[in-house]
């Protein structure tokens, strides 16, 4: 009687897994399962994970900006050092006679005239554009936006050094347009005997009219785009600053 009841519960065991010194094992089993579904966000009562997010590139990120920061000895270095450059667009609002605002900000697209200096202001970085609005006086930060910049825009495809020189019986002149990446543009002049002049302005990109306008106070020279470097097109009747005289030639890129 024995005999038949061990065989009976043997075969039990053997059927159900369950019963008998397996069950440990099983238990292992079902233990590593529901570890496995835990660490991966999966099993019962579990929601599906959430993507990774997709990071931002470098180039659309702007420095923290807190509101009321002071625009022109804050904002401004933040976003050179961040290596944002001054943008003008075509559309940028031109400034009345003796209003040093567009020298001083190359960058101002328009400033609502109302005195409350509500201003935006344009920076460009590889292909993304940042809109700075400011409000008081003098300007404080109040919010920003990126967009994609227009193909062609950047001026730091136009930056360089631009040269022209001629022979003279006592030697040889030599006159030199920098344009610097961040649109201040330095004009010198080495003369024969005549010592070094040089003079300090801005500079912007048109990439509708494609020419670059070098301003030195109120004197305005246009250049436009030529094959090895930048042709004078218009230049002031009576400059007080710069060259004259060199309408028509071109200023070869070193």
């Amino acid at each position: 009687m024995k005999l038949n009841v061990t065989v009976v519960i043997a075969a039990f065991c053997i059927l159900t897994f369950s019963a008998c010194g397996d069950q440990d094992n099983l238990k292992n089993v079902n233990a590593a399962n529901n570890s496995t579904a835990a660490s991966s966000g999966q099993g019962i009562g579990s929601e599906t994970p959430s993507p990774t997010p997709v990071a931002t590139p470098k180039e659309t990120i702007l420095p923290e900006f807190k509101a009321g920061e002071d625009y022109k000895t804050s904002v401004r270095p933040k976003m050179l050092k961040a290596g944002w450059k001054y943008y003008s667009s075509p559309d940028a609002q031109k400034c009345g006679s003796g209003d040093p605002t567009c020298d001083e900000y190359p960058e101002m697209e328009a400033c609502a005239g109302t005195g409350m200096g509500n201003c935006k202001f344009m920076w460009i970085k590889g292909d993304k554009l940042a809109s700075i609005y400011t409000v008081d006086d003098p300007y404080v930060y109040q919010n920003s936006e990126i967009e994609d910049a227009p193909k062609n825009s950047s001026d730091a495809d136009r930056s360089g050094i631009y040269e022209y020189g001629y022979d003279h019986e006592s030697g040889r002149d030599e006159f030199e347009y920098e344009l610097r990446k961040d649109n201040v543009a330095i004009y010198s002049e080495s003369r024969e005997g005549g010592g070094i002049d040089d003079q300090r302005g801005t500079w912007k990109y048109d990439p509708v009219e494609k020419t670059i306008s070098v301003k030195f106070g109120s004197d305005e020279y246009i250049f436009t785009v030529a094959e090895k470097g930048i042709k004078l097109i218009k230049e002031p009747n009576e400059p007080e600053h710069g060259a004259k005289g060199f309408t028509g030639q071109t200023f070869q890129k070193k």
